[in-house]
């Protein structure tokens, strides 16, 4: 792998790429091996029909992000609930929204003045505390941390328990990204069992 930029498409509409690697013998496009995209299913669906012998990668930064939006939606919705029930909760909600991004394992132990609890906590503690508060923000959150961790240690067998283990467990908006990636496991897999990425 070079890492070299060998060309720039000018258009990146399905006609103006079918198009432009038609421009490409049949024989010399059934020798790409790999081919690495994002979750665009017209791109997977393109990717088959012009190289027809090439595994496709989803890069792992797009899986991420597809279960990292989800749990945001899910932590927006939740965190409105509680703009007028419970403030204290609200705040935490919208002023840490990055911590709940972050993945769980990284996050420090040292404990500074929380106003909201009026107490010193950790950030670890702080989600702890969130979550112990929010069923359904819970559920998602643990799937994200699950999804994050499996790919991170490139481990197909464990991201496929994880989706076995929560399938029934998650909210509407993780639920839809749930399927997402229950339908192009296949190439996840390809992610997890290789090191190529579009980085």
């Amino acid at each position: 792998i070079s890492h070299k930029i060998l060309d720039i498409v000018e258009n990146r509409k399905l006609p103006a790429l079918e198009d432009y690697f038609s421009r490409f013998s049949y024989q010399a496009r059934s020798q790409v091996k790999y081919i690495v995209m994002d979750m665009y299913s017209p791109y997977i669906q393109l990717a088959k029909r012009c190289f027809p012998k090439a595994n496709i990668v989803l890069d792992t930064f797009h899986i991420v992000q597809l279960v990292n939006r989800a749990f945001n939606q899910t932590r927006i919705r939740e965190m409105n609930q509680e703009k007028t029930k419970n403030p204290k909760l609200y705040r935490m909600l919208k002023r840490d929204w990055k911590l709940y991004l972050q993945d769980f394992l990284t996050l420090s132990e040292s404990r500074k003045y929380c106003h909201s609890l009026k107490q010193l906590i950790s950030p670890s503690e702080k989600v702890d505390y969130v979550m112990s508060k929010k069923e359904n923000l819970r559920q998602d959150y643990y799937f994200y941390q699950d999804i994050l961790y499996a790919v991170k240690r490139k481990d197909f067998r464990l991201f496929e328990s994880y989706l076995e283990r929560w399938k029934k467990k998650l909210s509407s908006k993780m639920q839809t990204a749930w399927k997402t990636l229950r339908k192009y496991r296949k190439y996840i897999r390809n992610s997890l069992e290789t090191s190529y990425t579009n980085g």
